[in-house]
Protein backbone atom coordinates (compact mmCIF):
# COMPACT_ATOMS: atom_id res chain seq x y z
CA UNK A 1 0.00 0.00 0.00
CA UNK A 2 1.45 3.40 -0.93
CA UNK A 3 2.21 6.09 1.61
CA UNK A 4 -0.17 8.91 2.49
CA UNK A 5 2.69 11.33 1.74
CA UNK A 6 1.24 12.64 -1.54
CA UNK A 7 -2.05 13.43 0.17
CA UNK A 8 -0.32 15.18 3.08
CA UNK A 9 1.88 17.13 0.67
CA UNK A 10 -1.21 18.25 -1.26
CA UNK A 11 -2.86 19.53 1.93
CA UNK A 12 0.08 21.72 2.99
CA UNK A 13 -0.17 24.34 0.19
CA UNK A 14 -3.95 24.54 0.58
CA UNK A 15 -3.58 25.27 4.28
CA UNK A 16 -0.92 27.88 3.49
CA UNK A 17 -3.33 29.52 1.03
CA UNK A 18 -6.05 29.55 3.66
CA UNK A 19 -3.74 31.26 6.17
CA UNK A 20 -2.86 33.85 3.51
CA UNK A 21 -6.52 34.52 2.71
CA UNK A 22 -7.34 34.92 6.41
CA UNK A 23 -4.50 37.44 6.67
CA UNK A 24 -5.96 39.23 3.63
CA UNK A 25 -9.37 39.38 5.31
CA UNK A 26 -7.86 40.70 8.54
CA UNK A 27 -6.06 43.39 6.55
CA UNK A 28 -9.32 44.41 4.91
CA UNK A 29 -11.12 44.49 8.25
CA UNK A 30 -8.37 46.63 9.80
CA UNK A 31 -9.14 49.47 7.41
CA UNK A 32 -10.59 52.55 9.13
CA UNK A 33 -13.52 52.70 6.69
CA UNK A 34 -15.38 49.71 5.30
CA UNK A 35 -16.47 50.66 1.79
CA UNK A 36 -17.73 48.79 -1.27
CA UNK A 37 -14.20 47.85 -2.34
CA UNK A 38 -13.58 46.35 1.09
CA UNK A 39 -16.85 44.45 0.94
CA UNK A 40 -16.00 43.12 -2.52
CA UNK A 41 -12.56 42.08 -1.29
CA UNK A 42 -14.10 40.22 1.64
CA UNK A 43 -16.52 38.43 -0.68
CA UNK A 44 -13.62 37.33 -2.85
CA UNK A 45 -11.69 36.07 0.18
CA UNK A 46 -14.78 34.19 1.36
CA UNK A 47 -15.12 32.49 -2.03
CA UNK A 48 -11.43 31.55 -2.02
CA UNK A 49 -11.67 30.18 1.53
CA UNK A 50 -14.75 28.14 0.66
CA UNK A 51 -12.92 26.65 -2.31
CA UNK A 52 -9.89 25.84 -0.17
CA UNK A 53 -12.07 24.27 2.51
CA UNK A 54 -13.70 22.03 -0.09
CA UNK A 55 -10.25 20.93 -1.27
CA UNK A 56 -9.06 20.20 2.28
CA UNK A 57 -12.22 18.19 2.96
CA UNK A 58 -11.69 16.21 -0.24
CA UNK A 59 -8.07 15.47 0.65
CA UNK A 60 -9.01 14.61 4.22
CA UNK A 61 -11.58 12.11 2.95
CA UNK A 62 -8.94 10.53 0.71
CA UNK A 63 -6.51 10.35 3.63
CA UNK A 64 -9.10 8.76 5.94
CA UNK A 65 -9.96 6.18 3.27
CA UNK A 66 -6.26 5.45 2.82
CA UNK A 67 -5.77 4.99 6.56
CA UNK A 68 -8.86 2.77 6.85
CA UNK A 69 -7.44 0.42 4.21
CA UNK A 70 -4.07 -0.09 5.87
CA UNK A 71 -3.14 -3.25 7.69
CA UNK A 72 -1.97 -3.04 11.30
CA UNK A 73 1.79 -2.67 10.69
CA UNK A 74 1.35 -0.20 7.84
CA UNK A 75 -1.14 1.81 9.90
CA UNK A 76 1.31 2.07 12.79
CA UNK A 77 4.05 3.22 10.42
CA UNK A 78 1.78 5.90 8.94
CA UNK A 79 0.66 7.09 12.37
CA UNK A 80 4.28 7.57 13.39
CA UNK A 81 4.67 10.02 10.49
CA UNK A 82 1.91 12.29 11.72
Amino acid sequence: MPSSGPIRRAIAPVLRTMRDRIADANGLLDQPVINQATTNGLRLVRTQLESSMERVNELNTRWLEHMDNLEENALQAEEELI
